[in-house]
């Protein structure tokens, strides 16, 4: 299961979790391109059970395979035991991407500052009368730690019993004590004040010219209503929200730097046939139909989305314009592959 630690990279569950996934991810590349394949970097955890978020580093972009032999290295070398993760096949997907650097993860450490508590205490300090009869008049100075010479009077830092000659007075011992400092830093404690935030509706706008899109399809086993075909009806208006809600739920958590929405087209019997559009940035981030259909069905089996009735054998993606993912040709020192997929936390074991 998911534990909220994971989404702290300083924290220790984080590490450990990171450190397994990346060694066990690192033998089935390592045996399959030995010669050009570098490491795996964690990029995040999410809930669901638990979404590994990880990108794999090549040599150069001319080494670096496509994102269906990707993950087919993966699931082979899971199915040969060459790598020890209990993860869900289905789950696994890549995307091909340029970064001008290797990835970077910077963990703040974390600090804790306390002043250590400062008692101050001066040294009893008695006073050995001259040959005359003295009597020390008491004193009691409260000030910072100071030494204080108190006149016409010889004092030491030596413990000694002062009894003044010749007459029967005892000499009052001159005690110096510092009052005790003690400086506390006050514990400062910052309560983020809850902000309560109504998420606006999504937009349902029909995609721009300049946007990319894919159709979408799937069969919700409920009981179809005449009034669903009327895009002006109550009934109509709430089960759009629905479906459009939680299908962009989980693209954008799967594409959160490319996906912008969901457009239901109509509602049809059998059971209730959806119909509908997705909309990303622009053509060349759209992704393959095999990839949409995986990441929907991935998301649904996690829980990450919850649409009742939903057949996960009846979901189709495909693609309504032409042209496909495009990589630009930039002078880099990195080239990445970003990996997703779903890992059972408590089920992992390591060789």
């Amino acid at each position: 299961m998911f534990e909220s630690a994971l989404s702290d990279s300083s924290s220790s569950e984080f590490k450990t979790l990171a450190n397994e996934v990346t060694r066990e991810v690192n033998k089935g590349y390592k045996l399959r391109f030995p010669e050009t394949y570098l490491r795996s970097v964690v990029r995040s955890f999410m809930n669901g059970s638990v979404i590994v978020d990880l990108t794999v580093v090549f040599t150069n972009l001319t080494v670096v395979p496509n994102g269906t032999v990707a993950v087919e290295t993966l699931i082979q070398a899971l199915a040969a035991g060459t790598t020890n993760l209990n993860v869900i096949n289905s789950t696994i997907t890549s995307r091909q991407t340029a970064s001008t650097a290797a990835p970077t993860t910077t963990t703040a450490a974390p600090t804790t500052t306390t002043a250590a508590p400062t008692t101050t205490t001066a040294a009893p300090t008695t006073t050995t009368a001259a040959p005359t009869t003295t009597t020390a008049v008491p004193m009691t100075t409260t000030a910072a730690p100071t030494t204080t010479t108190a006149a016409p009077t010889t004092t030491t830092a030596v413990p000694t019993t002062t009894t003044a000659a010749p007459t029967t007075t005892t000499a009052v011992p001159t005690t110096t004590t510092a009052a005790p400092t003690t400086t506390t830093a006050a514990p400062t404690t910052t309560t983020a004040v809850p902000t309560m935030t109504t998420a606006a509706p999504d937009s349902t706008e029909s995609p721009a010219a300049d946007e990319g899109t894919l159709d979408l399809s799937f069969s919700l086993t409920r009981t179809f209503q005449s009034s669903l075909s009327d895009p002006t009806s109550p009934a109509y208006r709430v089960l759009a929200d629905e479906v459009t809600r939680e299908v962009n739920k989980g693209y954008r958590l799967l594409f959160p730097r490319t996906y912008s929405r969901s457009v239901v087209r109509s509602f049809r019997n059998g059971s209730i046939l959806v119909e509908m559009i997705l909309v990303f940035q622009n053509q060349t981030v759209v992704p393959t139909g095999v990839l949409a259909e995986q990441a929907l069905q991935a998301v649904l089996s996690s829980g990450i989305i919850n649409l009742t009735g939903l057949d996960l054998s009846t979901i189709t993606a495909t693609t309504t314009t032409s042209g496909g993912p495009t990589l630009k040709m930039t002078t880099t020192t990195a080239f990445c592959l970003p990996i997703f997929l779903t890992v059972i936390k408590g089920l992992l074991f390591s060789t």
